[in-house]
């Protein structure tokens, strides 16, 4: 049973574009099915893979917390079952899902279905300040929170291009480290590609990177940069996105310890 979950309380930072990857990485490895999932107050990432559980984060109405406070924590029970049954799932949490997953976990006592070691708590952060500084408080939280899970600061290019040797940004993450283990780091830097923007929007990675020119010339792209855009996108998604995710997916899954014996 592995978990990875995507988060950081703010939205933009890329948790669905984290979670594709990890995604297609397991499925480019041949691990059993994932099971990818989404914490949103509406389909996202279902919109792309049919086969995604989206599990609604809608807030209940004060009528309804008066009459059952437990039922804030309903979604989360629910996804709660999901990670605890899936032998892979692969998760993005939607906007202040981090937090609420948190606090979720701490309401669970010893039961907190996070607090494994095979669970990868993944928190997308950019050079926006807002996206730091909570990105950086969800990693000290998860730390406290959830001490046996492994914690990945991901450090996402897609405003601007983090410094390489940065020691504020390092000094920075030793301090949310915490009393818990190091926090690693991965680097998912920016598809530079001019047609980027638009492709994206267009199906699964798998299709993105398969497009024809035709499919965005008929938006009414400029040929030139469509033709050139292309090979760039599809050498990203494969190096630079699901190749980076692809080593956050457990080496060797629990069915095929189990086949070898």
């Amino acid at each position: 049973m592995s978990t990875i979950l995507f988060g950081n309380n703010k939205g933009g930072v890329g948790k669905d574009v984290g979670a594709a990857g990890a995604y297609h990485a397991a499925l480019a490895r041949g691990l059993p099915m994932p099971t990818l999932i989404e914490l949103e107050t509406r389909p996202r990432l279902a919109q792309l893979y049919p086969e995604a559980v989206t599990i609604p984060v809608d807030v209940p109405s004060p009528e309804t917390l008066y009459a059952n406070p437990d039922s804030a924590y309903a979604a989360l029970d629910k996804a709660g079952e999901l990670w605890a049954q899936a032998s892979l799932s692969i998760t993005s949490l939607g906007a202040n899902m981090t937090s609420a997953v948190l606090a979720w976990s701490a309401s669970q006592g010893p039961r907190k279905v996070l607090n494994r070691p095979d669970v990868v708590f993944c928190v997308m952060l950019t050079m926006n300040r807002h996206a730091m500084a909570a990105g950086l408080e969800a990693l000290f939280d998860i730390g406290e929170i959830l001490p046996e899970a492994k914690r990945v600061a991901i450090l996402n290019d897609v405003h601007a291009a983090f410094m390489e040797g940065d020691q504020f940004l390092a000094k920075r993450l030793e301090e949310a480290r915490g009393n818990g283990t190091p926090i690693e780091v991965l680097r998912l830097p920016r598809c530079a590609a001019p047609a980027w923007g638009y492709a994206q929007n267009l199906g699964t990675l798998e299709q993105i990177a398969n497009l024809e020119p035709e499919a965005l010339i008929k938006l009414g792209l400029p040929e030139g940069p469509v033709r050139r855009s292309l090979p760039i996108i599809a050498a990203w998604i494969s190096d630079s996105l699901i190749g980076p995710m692809g080593t956050l997916l457990p080496a060797e899954t629990a069915s095929k310890r189990q086949k070898s014996k």
